[in-house]
């Protein structure tokens, strides 16, 4: 059954305007390390990225932080499934 959303008013559930400033240079500086296939000195690639974004900005707090991080590594793995590593950056 088809549902009319016409009328629907839409609401935007990204409520966080710090996150939303940074995300695109966090983006393009986590790209190449969640391409990449590399030994971190033996750390997995999801602390490496921590650790970056946290020194990078360091007025976020921990669980901005890991939403941040967590919210590019799912955009560049859907987009390596999809073989669309062009739609990260348009």
């Amino acid at each position: 059954m088809p549902t009319d959303t016409t009328n629907t008013p839409t609401t935007d559930r990204r409520v966080n305007g710090r996150l939303r400033a940074v995300y695109d240079d966090a983006a393009e500086h986590l790209h190449q390390l969640f391409g990449a296939h590399d030994d971190w000195a033996g750390s997995s690639i999801d602390y490496v990225a921590l650790r970056m974004v946290h020194e990078r900005y360091a007025d976020l707090t921990p669980g901005e932080v890991r939403v941040l991080v967590t919210s590019i590594g799912s955009r560049v793995q859907h987009c390596v499934s999809q073989n669309r590593l062009t739609a990260l950056y348009p």
